[in-house]
């Protein structure tokens, strides 16, 4: 694929993003988010958007636990990015009750001063592209992507997104 080919693609997305989440959560916990198609009905955009949440571990780490594709954890200063749109657990410690993700959305955030040394601290958020039907690329991406921002190599604009997120 030339680079016209490959820049005509990437415009056509019209990528745009939101952070839905930054909270932190005391050791143990579990949460379970919805696929895309149900956060598109959450965050209300339109049928003509696709929803790929993503999660971003700042302090701790956190389990991932895909409905489909292989588990894999999350630490500080990585990412997860859910390309399939599936839907996912998030944890960390053993617990017996999963909470939904629209529960933790209404519920609000627990202050880290009041933790103790025991908590992760994480941002969810989601990409949202557009045009995605027929685009090729979107066909040939993983399920999940895990990403190292922290990494002097890494993404510029996902440091950004890291620095933009941090309390």
């Amino acid at each position: 694929m030339d680079d016209n080919a490959l820049s005509t693609i990437l415009t056509q997305l019209r990528v745009s993003g939101a952070i839905v989440l930054s909270q932190a959560h005391p050791i143990p916990w579990s949460i379970e988010v919805p696929p895309g198609n149900a956060l598109r009905s959450y965050l209300n955009v339109g049928n003509d958007i696709n929803v790929v949440p993503f999660h971003l571990a700042q302090r701790g780490s956190f389990n991932f636990q895909p409905n489909m594709g292989t588990p894999m954890v999350i630490e500080a200063d990585q990412l997860v990015i859910c390309a399939n749109g599936d839907g996912h657990v998030l944890s960390s410690g053993k617990t017996t009750k999963t909470r939904t993700f629209e529960a933790v959305m209404s519920d609000g955030s627990f202050d880290t001063h009041s933790l103790g040394a025991d908590y992760t601290e994480g941002v969810c958020g989601v990409f949202m592209l557009r045009h995605t039907q027929h685009n090729p690329l979107i066909a040939t991406l993983p399920n999940q992507i895990k990403v190292d921002i922290g990494h002097a190599r890494g993404s510029a604009s996902l440091r950004a997104l890291q620095e933009y997120a941090k309390p």
